[in-house]
């Protein structure tokens, strides 16, 4: 949850280690963000709440001080956009699970591959570009941090799952086909080494985004 270290205690200690402990405390933070925000000024609904999650990044004080003086609750946060960057990434998740929740199958939804793998394990992700059609764009990123190509045209990624993991790691693929025709559909399909069948589809006619689930067990 990024308890800043400075500011809270929690942070410097062994609890935040324990991710119910750390889940929760976070949450902790936002609430008495929005209590203190709704106590000093007029803002309420989205607004509010989106002037609590830039307190989270700068501090209420910050954002206070860019409310008083006519300017952006984001002002004083990392980039000036911490809400809007944090909003943006929660619409994605909700998308995500409103298609879950509708049972959709269309190419249009954000699709994704589960795998259950073991701690230790190395594991190599490949995608074949088909179609003969090479994306502009290709990028592989493992819980955010983005992952080297090792073979150039045929791209290859490699990691390790470390041996304290337990629960998932998340890789997520983009890619970018501008400007190209939709009939042949310029397709990539992903393989995890050792794993039955293909991984995800990206596809120019649905999402460029994918994920790849990797189910951490002991």
């Amino acid at each position: 949850m990024q308890i800043d270290f400075d500011a809270f205690e929690f942070a410097r200690s062994e609890t935040w280690k324990d991710p119910r402990s750390n889940i929760l405390f976070g949450c902790q933070v936002l609430a008495n963000n929005v209590s203190l925000i709704q106590k000093r000024t007029r803002l309420d609904g989205q607004e509010l709440l989106r002037a609590a999650v830039s307190a989270y990044n700068c501090g209420a004080g910050n954002v206070l001080n860019a409310i008083r003086d006519g300017r952006d609750v984001d002002f004083f946060t990392a980039g000036r956009d911490y809400s809007k960057d944090v909003f943006n990434r929660a619409g994605w998740f909700q998308q995500k699970e409103e298609f879950q929740q509708k049972g959709e199958t269309s190419m249009n939804q954000i699709n994704e591959a589960l795998y259950e793998v073991h701690q230790g394990d190395d594991i190599t992700i490949t995608a074949e570009l088909l179609n003969g059609v090479t994306p502009a764009f290709f990028q592989v990123k493992r819980n955010g941090l983005e992952l080297q190509n090792l073979d150039g045209a045929t791209p290859r990624y490699q990691f390790t799952i470390e041996r304290a993991a337990i629960g998932n790691e998340v890789v997520d693929l983009f890619c970018n086909f501008p400007g190209l025709p939709a009939d042949p559909d310029p397709t990539v399909t992903t393989q995890v080494q050792g794993a039955p069948g293909p991984g995800p589809q990206l596809s120019l006619a649905g999402s460029h985004q994918s994920s790849i689930i990797f189910h951490v067990i002991a």
